[in-house]
């Protein structure tokens, strides 16, 4: 029955991975529904408990396809931006494992990586290839700040104040016009502002950088 529903059954992605959790129980070999619904997943845009656990099952499993397991991994690296969610351990061990990660996955890999203390030995060797590449597409976070030995490129941004905004009226790839204003002293008027253009870093995720008071 499991093994029939696993093949035909048409439905919910919450509802296959009840299936698939189903067969799990009765040690069966869930590969080819857990692909699947990691598919379905994909091209809906569905979020289902244990999204994520589902995703590193799959591509832990030799013959999971590795052009499936890059496109879902951002995917749902793209989701984890936008949330502002950081990776769990094992995903960050799967982002780390592909070849050339897409910029969202190093980004939120980056992310969660800014936040802890110290980056030794082969997570800083990763930390400073991946925001090397980032500089390089000239993709700026404010994050940054706090992986500042990591390239000489980020010490250029220390006295200056990154400023971020997230559109939520973002749709598709094209940037919108966004310009923020800010003042060139302290004790401004109206002729001592000064305007600077944000840049999309990614869709709907605009950054500026510019010296607040000078």
């Amino acid at each position: 029955m499991l093994r029939y529903a696993a093949r035909f059954f048409v439905g919910l992605s919450a509802e296959l991975e009840e299936i698939r959790r189903a067969m799990d129980m009765e040690s069966m070999d869930t590969r080819d529904l857990t692909e699947r619904i990691c598919e379905q997943i994909h091209f809906t845009g569905q979020i289902i408990d244990g999204e994520e656990e589902l995703l590193v099952r799959y591509a832990a499993d030799d013959r999971a396809r590795p052009e499936t397991v890059r496109e879902l991994l951002e995917r749902y690296c793209g989701g984890l931006f936008v949330r502002e969610t950081d990776p769990g351990d094992a995903l960050c061990g799967l982002i780390e494992k592909i070849p050339e990660p897409a910029p969202v996955c190093r980004i939120v890999w980056l992310r969660k990586a800014a936040r802890e203390e110290t980056l030794t030995g082969s997570r800083r060797e990763t930390a400073a290839a991946y925001i090397r590449g980032l500089l390089d597409q000239d993709l700026i976070f404010p994050f940054y700040r706090h992986l500042t030995d990591l390239d000489s490129r980020i010490e250029a941004f220390a006295r200056e104040t990154l400023l971020s905004y997230q559109d939520p009226e973002a749709g598709g790839t094209q940037a919108r016009n966004i310009v923020v204003h800010y003042s060139l002293r302290e004790d401004a008027d109206r002729r001592t502002f000064a305007s600077c253009r944000m840049k999309q870093m990614y869709p709907g995720y605009y950054v500026a950088s510019f010296l607040l008071f000078c």
